[in-house]
């Protein structure tokens, strides 16, 4: 049986890589924390770490074992805080990630004020991060809730999921590039750099080509919506985007249907199937009436 102490010791010396620095940053003392090191290769069979005078490394059953050694704390983390919901009625934090879209359609806001008005001693703490990033992240555990555009992204069985918005995908484009129509043809786009949040690498061109009809030539990626949008406003390339997402461009963009009225972008709320803390399933059913309510 591993114990918790002797994990987050493990995963600071695996941080810091370094006794010294680890043992300052858990507040204990040098011999310590080398004595929990032992103590862990000892329950798990095998030395975790090649020590020698000038250098430390992880073994190899060091560097797979970081992995799980992450994920057992994050499940005795969530079994604490189910219990802990459970003896304190309603109070808990739950942490939420959300794209751009979930912001500018009005969806957040009417999701924190309805969780609120429902449950006002639970605590929603929201970061903000393109779709895949927080993807990755409530796989691993460290967000309970996903609520956003699902372009690019691929969920593992782990995870469930359900439609909570469909957003119309429009074109956002240079004033230099092009005509002012009410409406783009794809035939136009051929020959242009499509700029995409990073990480939907694998699935951006499948969207782009399900919507348009063709797989972009040239391709960009960029860290955040906003920045993605001024790389359109000075004329890089352009982007395909949900509508909500128009409402960030600048004053050289323009914002153009695709011919033919054809694509929408989907928006899933996610989370852990075992996540079953009270807290965060109460959260998760506010999202799904909103959804509900907004279809009707």
């Amino acid at each position: 049986m591993f114990e918790p102490r002797h994990l987050k010791a493990y995963l600071a010396l695996v941080k810091c890589m370094h006794f010294g620095r680890a043992a300052e940053m858990l507040g204990i003392s040098q011999p310590t924390l080398s004595q929990q090191i032992r103590m862990l290769e000892e329950a798990v069979g095998a030395p975790l770490i090649n020590r020698s005078n000038r250098t430390m490394e992880l073994t190899p059953v060091g560097r797979v074992f970081a992995e799980d050694a992450q994920q057992i704390l994050t499940l005795m983390e969530r079994a604490k805080r189910n219990a802990e919901d459970i003896l304190s009625g309603e109070e808990a934090e739950v942490k939420l990630g959300v794209c751009p879209g979930t912001i500018s359609s009005g969806f957040l806001i009417n999701l924190l004020a309805e969780s609120r008005r429902r449950w006002p001693r639970i605590k929603v703490l929201t970061e903000v991060s393109p779709p895949t990033n927080l993807a990755a992240r409530l796989s691993k555990g460290q967000i309970d809730i996903y609520a956003g555009l699902t372009t690019g992204v691929d969920f593992p069985q782990t995870v469930t999921s359900q439609v909570i918005a469909e957003w119309d995908a429009v074109l956002a484009v240079p004033r230099s590039r092009l005509v002012l129509e009410e409406t783009t043809s794809p035939e136009f786009l051929k020959d242009e750099t499509f700029i995409y949040l990073e990480g939907g690498e694998a699935g951006y061109p499948h969207v782009v080509e399900s919507i348009l009809g063709f797989t972009p030539k040239s391709t960009l990626s960029t860290p955040s919506s906003r920045l993605m949008m001024a790389y359109v406003d000075a004329g890089y390339g352009v982007a395909l985007i949900p509508a909500p997402d128009a409402t960030i461009r600048g004053t050289n963009t323009l914002i153009r249907a695709v011919a033919g009225g054809r694509g929408v972008m989907k928006a899933r709320a996610a989370r852990l199937a075992v996540n079953n803390a009270p807290a965060v399933r109460r959260v998760y059913d506010v999202i799904l009436a909103l959804s509900r309510n907004g279809s009707e």
